[in-house]
């Protein structure tokens, strides 16, 4: 998992990257492909620079802003480019991994870039070691472990990889971008800086879901398209 003094340094102002319909969380992995021209570029700006690249979700009320491009959520998701291939058409497939959460303030122009930058602040999860929390971990889990039949191998590993030494801010999001919610609730849960209010919205969506064993989470998930 990603450690969050990766980010010293970081001045505030991020590529955006967006996705309509993709809700991408911290701790996890998304991967993508780069193949629309002003992608292109901030791949490659990003990849010569700090490797990061956020992933914004177009905002609930279909507008546009006035250069008429999309209106984005509040908040997005800072990844880094931990693994790329540049292709010989000059498309990309890149695996961003999630790092931090980051609320848009203001977007940046700049004539030379071709994709869309904001000025950012970090968000910062609010938790506490507590008893209660351990018990909305450990409740998480046991909700999450219904969801699979028995030998189910992406369950395995997705499981394997929550009973290691995760904080609940870190399970809710693994657990959050792996299943199949619809975009706006995760999109909600991902603006969920407390994390105990953001298990307790998790467990109550899970819960009904246990015994009527759903469609299993795809992990890793698909490719994102650009």
């Amino acid at each position: 998992m990603s450690d969050p003094q990766e980010l010293d340094g970081f001045k505030g102002i991020c590529r955006l990257f967006p996705l309509g319909g993709v809700v991408m969380f911290p701790h996890s992995v998304l991967p993508l492909h780069i193949f629309e021209p002003r992608y292109r570029q901030m791949t490659r700006d990003a990849l010569a620079d700090d490797q990061l690249i956020a992933i914004a979700n177009l905002a609930a009320d279909g507008g546009v802003n006035e250069d008429g491009e999309p209106n984005l959520a509040p908040v997005a998701c800072l990844g880094r480019v931990v693994r790329h291939q540049e292709l010989p058409d000059g498309r990309f497939s890149l695996l961003l991994q999630g790092i931090k959460r980051v609320r848009l303030i203001s977007e940046i122009n700049d004539p030379e870039k071709l994709y869309r930058q904001a000025q950012v602040e970090l968000l910062d999860d609010l938790e506490e070691d507590s008893p209660s929390n351990a018990q909305r971990h450990e409740r998480l889990l046991d909700l999450f472990r219904d969801l699979f039949p028995p030998g189910h191998s992406a369950g395995r590993e997705l499981l394997e990889l929550l009973e290691s030494d995760l904080s609940l801010g870190a399970v809710t999001d693994i657990v959050s971008h792996a299943l199949n919610f619809p975009p706006p609730i995760k999109q909600a849960l991902l603006e969920e800086v407390n994390v105990a209010h953001r298990a307790d919205q998790l467990i109550k969506l899970i819960r009904p879901l246990a015994p009527q064993r759903p469609r299993w989470p795809v992990f890793p998930p698909p490719p994102s398209l650009n």
